[in-house]
Order: C-alpha cells, then structure tokens, then sequence
C-alpha cells in the first residue's frame, strides 16, 4: 500500500513524513487513495463498458436493447429480483436513483478526507512557528540515544517554542497566564 501511496503523492516527496502517525496516514493517505482507485474503478465501469444492465425483450434488435439501457441509465430504474414478476404500470416499485453519483461520492470523500492535511499545511506555514522543524527535531530526540544530541535537540525545541510563545504575548499585559505558563514550560524543560 505504501508504494501506492508514493505513486499517487509522489510530487509531495519534499516533505519527511514526520508530522504524522499511522492514523493520520490512514486518514489522509491510504483512505484517500482507495477511495479514488474506487471512483476510477466504478467510473470505467459506468462510462467506459456497461453501465446498467436492464432487461429488455427477447423481439428487441440491438439497437433497441442499447436504446433501452440509455434509457435505463438517465431514467430512474427500480430492481427486480429474478424470480419476481414483472410489475405494472400503477404497481409500487422501489426506485434507484443513486447509482450514477456513485464515482463522483467516492471522490467527494476523497477530498473530505485529504481536507484537514491541506487545511494543517496551509495554515503550517502562516503560523509563525516552525512545526515542521519542531516536529522533526522532536522525532530525532525521541529516536537518538546520545545525550549530546538530546540536549542540543531539547534546546533547540524549547528556543523555537519560547521565540513563538514571547512573540505571541501581547503588549499590553506582560503577566498573563499564557506567558507564565511557557514560561515556566520552558524552564523545566530545559530553557534557562
């Protein structure tokens, strides 16, 4: 599945892939491909071979029976199990009216489901912090079992944390809760 995926975000391959976990792989990744492999899938089906097969009579030449199954697939159709009778004209019948949605739904999912990555991307970069670097600094300390390196990672995250929290405090009080709690956050973390 995961060379699929590379195929499919192939172009995006300038991103480390850090500020995930599998869920969000699984969201916006796996999801999102099998969603669009199925709308192709059930889209070749409906615009390509067959869309619809509808029952015709055995007199009806080919063009008829083609005649009919356009009609069929613009039309509302209803089903009719084999060992059922054909209904009458003022009978109840259940309809469908759904299946000719169906690729563009997929795709439609599709897009919710990769909606909150471009969403998190977009507004990643107009944050005013680094989270990309933050989150790859923080994937290597928790990987690395060095204590030089964990030290300059960790000071390295607190400074980068500290710059955007004392860039975020506002003017007019300098003893909020917010810049007491970095603050004192980046203290016990490290930053002195």
């Amino acid at each position: 599945m995961d060379k699929l995926v590379k195929i499919v975000f192939g172009a995006s391959s300038s991103r480390t892939g850090n500020d995930d976990d599998f869920a969000d792989r699984l969201s916006s990744r796996y999801t999102v491909v099998l969603l669009v492999v199925f709308a192709i899938l059930v889209g070749l089906n409906q615009y390509v071979r067959n869309p619809i097969t509808c029952w015709t009579p055995v007199h009806f030449e080919k063009s008829h029976s083609k005649f009919a199954t356009s009609y069929c697939w613009v039309k509302n159709t209803y089903y009719l199990p084999w060992s059922s009778e054909v209904p009458k004209e003022d009978e109840e019948r259940q309809m469908i009216t759904y299946y000719q949605w169906i690729p563009f739904i997929l795709l439609g999912q599709a897009m919710l489901f990769y909606g909150p990555t471009m969403i998190w991307r977009a507004l990643n970069s107009k944050a005013g912090i680094d989270a990309d670097n933050i989150l790859s600094a923080a994937h290597t300390f928790s990987k690395t079992n060095m204590v030089e390196t964990r030290d300059r990672t960790m000071a390295m995250l607190t400074s980068q944390m500290d710059r955007f929290l004392s860039s975020r405090k506002s003017s007019k009080w300098s003893c909020d809760i917010k810049s007491f709690l970095s603050s004192t956050l980046c203290r016990l973390c490290g930053k002195r």
